[in-house]
């Protein structure tokens, strides 16, 4: 299982005392350095210098940790658990690759690094690491210093990794990964498109409509932070086995209370009938029903996205809404505020979850109706800084990517 080892991680407790110490003692400089890590590289291994006050975050107070590179992380993290192993830190994304820490049955840490993404996973393979981005950048803006773009989701950071956590309790590691991590614009649309879907969440909860269905809900916590808001209506939450599972277990280790009117429904979008899976569960297909759709159009194929629409408009009251942000396309698409970038970077990262769909700029009115559904609502990136990111004083927090689009739908 185990190739070589291809990290090493030291705790020190002043970060720059110490990168001028191995600099000296290597005869080298790091190669990358921030205040979340300094990394030298020393022949096929990487040292990894990082802050002492997360050495709690480690088992056993253990100041030294190594990975061992391995071809299948997934693979070897699972072995790992049935030969009795438990988990320290999940499995992680990091700039290089995949990461995971362990302990042995005998107490000792291991930890695992695969370099290449392996592009075979699947969904059903793993847990969605884009539902892991987007819960990461909630916890993120949860703690911004300015109320006014402040995020509202308090329950976000209960459902990431430990070492995806750590840094956000450091004001200057947040900074960093501001300026270093996020793609400019794509942060900004996260704090946009909660703002946008919580405030039709709360207002279908207030007016108690019969039934929301979160359509591959991820690490969506609305559920459970509205919970006060909810009297009759029925909450569905749909999305593959492996992150509906990891989402269960977190909540009952954290004690978040799971509200009796939510069903959670495993599905493939890709293989299974929509309306088999709702319907198993009491879905009712004769009632005013909102379906939010978040994250989720532009990982999708065509084909799947069609069926959606259709679906909601065969199997929804008149009067319904789906709720959903896209992905535009169009000749000058990628001359857009970050959006060649962005997209880029979503192509490389996710290799489980890659981008595949999108609505050519001004069709999409057109093809709603088609499907029987009615456009009431769309926002470009301008007129999601506009309506979302405008501060008090007239001035915009910041800029939205011209990837993306808000929208909602109302079934005719």
């Amino acid at each position: 299982m185990f190739k070589s080892v291809k990290n090493v991680a030291y705790l020190v407790d002043n970060l720059e005392e110490a990168s001028k110490w191995y600099q000296v003692l290597l005869g080298l400089e790091p190669f990358f350095v921030s205040p979340i890590m300094i990394l030298f590289k020393i022949g096929d291994t990487v040292l990894s210098l990082l802050p002492w006050q997360q050495k709690n975050t480690i088992t056993n107070d253990n100041s030294t940790v190594v990975f061992w590179e391995v071809d299948d992380i997934d693979f070897s993290y699972n072995e790992l658990l049935k030969l009795g192993a438990k988990s320290v830190s999940e499995i992680t994304i990091v700039p290089d690759g995949r990461t995971a820490r362990l302990t042995d049955p005998f107490g000792n840490i291991l930890g695992i690094k695969s370099i290449e993404q392996s592009k075979s996973k699947s969904l059903e393979d793993r847990p969605s690491e884009t539902a892991m981005t987007v819960a990461f950048c909630r916890a993120f803006s949860n703690l911004e210093e300015n109320e006014e773009i402040r995020g509202a989701d308090y329950l976000a950071e209960i459902f990431l990794t430990l070492d995806t956590r750590r840094p956000l309790k450091d004001i200057t590691s947040r900074e960093y990964i501001r300026q270093n991590i996020f793609t400019d614009g794509s942060y900004e649309f996260f704090i946009a498109r909660t703002k946008f879907f919580d405030s039709i969440v709360q207002a279908g909860l207030s007016e108690n409509v019969p039934q929301i269905v979160f359509l591959g809900a991820g690490y969506d916590s609305r559920a459970y932070r509205f919970k006060d808001l909810i009297r009759n209506t029925m909450l569905y939450e749909l999305d593959v086995r492996t992150t509906q599972q990891r989402k269960i277990q977190i909540l009952k280790k954290e004690n978040v209370p799971i509200p009796e009117n939510l069903a959670f429904v495993e599905i493939d979008f890709n293989k299974q009938s929509l309306k088999d899976a709702l319907v198993k569960e009491g879905f009712r297909i004769d009632v005013e029903t909102i379906f939010i759709w978040e994250g989720v159009t532009y990982y999708l194929p065509h084909k799947t996205i069609s069926d959606t629409f259709e679906f909601v408009k065969s199997n929804s009251a008149p009067g319904s809404h789906i709720c959903f942000d896209y992905a535009i396309t169009g000749p000058d698409m990628f001359k857009r505020y970050k959006a060649k970038e962005l997209h880029e970077k979503m192509k490389s990262r996710y290799t489980a979850e890659f981008t595949q769909s999108g609505f050519k700029e001004g069709e999409l009115s057109k093809y709603l109706l088609e499907k029987g559904l009615n456009l009431i609502e769309n926002y470009d990136s301008v007129e999601i800084e506009k309506k979302f990111l405008t501060l008090k004083d007239g001035t915009l927090a910041g800029k939205v990517t011209g990837l993306f689009c808000l929208a909602k739908a109302e079934v005719i």
